[in-house]
Order: structure tokens, then sequence, then C-alpha cells
């Protein structure tokens, strides 16, 4: 994971994005000095998106936010706090297919890749996580720095889907 660091060049981005699938999304960026002396600087990073999935009757939903702020008591001190939080409320169609029935066919036919094998009234994914975390830093001298990180991640998810048994040659899901 990489988080995005307060800076002291201000910014101010908003974007929105549609597309294929029912795409809809919106995002921000915002960051900058939050004191005129640049010693306490922000980021607050966000995003909001649905898009239906390759396989009918599934979507993939996400809110996220991303903020950050960063104090500079003098030139040779840094300290960075780092958070995030992300919910997949709907995290998309999880199963699978062979590739064999796929990818290659078995007796001239094919599965189509938004084939879907289980049921979508009993199958269920999502997924929230959040984190914390700190960068320190101080320069001792021209010579010595120290530094110390920390970061604590959690993570809850819920999974569950039907999944197929196959005959040797895959072809029961076929018939």
């Amino acid at each position: 994971m990489t988080s995005k660091r307060p800076t002291s060049n201000p910014i101010h981005r908003v974007q929105f994005s549609t597309g294929s699938r029912d795409l809809a999304e919106g995002a921000f960026d915002f960051g900058g000095p939050l004191r005129d002396d640049g010693r306490v600087l922000y980021r607050l990073k966000g995003i909001a998106r649905t898009q239906q999935n390759k396989v009918k009757d599934y979507k993939e939903t996400r809110i996220a936010i991303a903020p950050a702020i960063a104090w500079l008591p003098n030139d040779q001190t840094r300290f960075t706090l780092l958070t995030s939080y992300q919910k997949d409320l709907d995290a998309g169609y999880r199963n699978f297919l062979p590739a064999y029935v796929t990818l290659t066919s078995a007796n001239g036919r094919y599965i189509p890749r938004d084939f879907n094998v289980s049921e979508p009234n009993y199958d269920q994914s999502w997924r929230e996580q959040a984190m914390i975390g700190y960068e320190f830093e101080h320069q001792i001298n021209d010579m010595l720095t120290f530094r110390q990180n920390a970061r604590y991640a959690s993570i809850k998810q819920k999974y569950r889907y039907l999944v197929y048994a196959t005959s040797d040659d895959n072809s029961t899901l076929l018939s």
C-alpha cells in the first residue's frame, strides 16, 4: 500500500467518470498547507464508484477516504499521520470458470466468460478495511537521521459463493 502524502503545493482536484457496464465514479484530491508558515500540511483523497460486473446480476460498489496530515515543527523534524477507510459494499463476482471450455473448446463449444456458475441470491462478497499509521523523522545532524514508522490495518470481509464440481473433461457446465 502506498498512501498519498501531505504536500506543500496546493491541490484541488475533483473528477467524475462514466463508462461501460454502467460505470459511475466521483473522486477528489485536496491538499496543501493548513497554516501560512507551511508547518502543517494536509491531504484528503476520496472516491465513490459503482459498476456492473461482467457477469449478469453482479456489481462492484466502493467508497473510500484517505486523510493525512503532516506537522513540521522545525526544519529537522517531520511527523505524518496517515489514515484510510475503504468499504466495498458489493465486491462483485468472485467466482471462477475453468480455462478448459472457457479459453479452449470442448467438442467445439465454449462457456461464455460472463456465465454465472453460482446463485446470485446466495452469493455475497463485501469488504471493509481501515488503516492508521505514522511516520516520524528527525535529522540529528548531517550524518544521522532517526526514523520510526508504524501502521495498523484491519480487514473484515465476507465471501460466500457456490462452487461447481467438474467432471474429468469439464463438460458438465456445457450440458
